[in-house]
């Protein structure tokens, strides 16, 4: 049996962060030495962003980032139901499809 290592821990970054366009926000996570970086399909303005949270000054960017905070908590879903999966597997074969497994749940 082969044993699995991750940091139980999933982070939220934006692509760059000195920038006035919107950028892509993406999750950051470890399972076997290996950091995977996936885009969440979201964006936001650098200037809301603050290490994880959005910061929000009128009703459209209140409306943009409700949409960038459910993605957000899709992802963390997606990412708990991921980590369970493998926890449940015995054999692990090719960790080169944890991308598409984390895909997997998306649907």
């Amino acid at each position: 049996m082969e044993q699995i290592f991750y940091q139980n821990q999933q982070t939220f970054v934006l692509r760059t962060k000195k920038s006035e366009r919107p950028q892509a926000v993406f999750t950051v996570f470890n399972i076997n030495h290996k950091q995977y970086k996936i885009g969440i399909g979201a964006k936001c303005y650098p200037h809301q962003w603050n290490n994880g949270k959005i910061h929000s000054n009128s009703q459209l960017d209140r409306y943009n980032n409700t949409i960038l905070e459910s993605k957000i908590i899709e992802s963390k879903s997606n990412y708990d139901k991921m980590i369970n999966y493998l926890c449940m597997q015995s054999v692990i074969t090719d960790y080169d499809d944890i991308v598409s497994m984390y895909f997997k749940y998306v649907c």
